[in-house]
C-alpha cells in the first residue's frame, strides 16, 4: 500500500511547492539521522525525502495523486507492447521454460498431428457416396418413366454439386495443410 505523502509532510492535498518545501525543511531538521537518535530515524527520513521528491515533481505528483486518491495507475509510454524480435521463430517463453527444466514442447504450441489414414478413409467414403448417388441419378434418367426422369435430373444436379464441393474442399484442405 502506498504511504500517504501528504500526511508525512503534514500538508494539504492542494499545497503549493513552496509549502511543501517549508514543511520538508521543518520535518527534516527533526528527523535527520544525525540529529534524531531513534533507531528508525533513517527509515523515516528516507520516507520523508521520497515524499518530498514525489510531491515537488509535477509528473510524479500527478501519477501519485491518481494512484493514491483514485486508484488509477498510468502505464508508461509503450508499456504492454513487446518489441518484435528479428527472428520470426523466437518465442519469449521458450528460454524461460527450458531454464525451468521443462522441455521446449511445453514452451511453444505445436501443430496437432494429423491422422492421415482417417482423413483419406473419410474422403474415399464420401467419394463413394457421391458416385453412387450419381449412378442412381443416371439410372433414373435412362429409365423411360417420366416421374423417374424428373427424379434423375434432381439427383444428377445434387450428386454433381456434392462431388464438386467435396473435391474442391479436399483440394483446399490439402493446400492449407502444406
Amino acid at each position: 500500500m502506498l504511504p500517504d505523502f501528504y500526511k508525512i509532510l503534514d500538508v494539504p492535498i492542494n499545497a503549493t511547492e513552496d509549502e511543501i518545501k517549508i514543511a520538508f525543511r521543518l520535518k527534516a531538521k527533526r528527523l535527520h539521522p544525525d540529529i534524531n537518535p531513534s533507531k528508525n530515524a533513517l527509515a523515516k527520513f528516507q520516507l520523508l525525502s521520497l515524499a518530498y521528491q514525489t510531491l515537488t515533481d509535477e509528473e510524479k505528483r500527478k501519477k501519485y495523486d491518481l494512484k493514491k486518491i483514485f486508484g488509477i495507475e498510468l502505464a508508461p509510454e509503450g508499456a504492454g507492447r513487446r518489441p518484435k524480435h528479428r527472428d520470426p521463430k523466437y518465442r519469449p517463453g521458450a528460454a524461460k521454460a527450458a531454464s525451468a527444466g521443462e522441455s521446449e514442447t511445453y514452451a511453444r504450441k505445436e501443430k496437432p498431428q494429423r491422422i492421415i489414414w482417417l482423413e483419406n478413409t473419410l474422403f474415399i467414403s464420401l467419394l463413394i457416396i457421391g458416385f453412387s448417388a450419381l449412378g442412381f441419378a443416371m439410372s433414373d434418367l435412362l429409365s423411360g418413366d417420366g416421374d423417374a426422369t424428373e427424379k434423375g435430373i434432381t439427383g444428377l444436379i445434387f450428386s454433381m454439386s456434392f462431388l464438386i464441393l467435396l473435391i474442391y474442399g479436399w483440394i483446399f484442405y490439402i493446400k492449407k495443410m502444406k
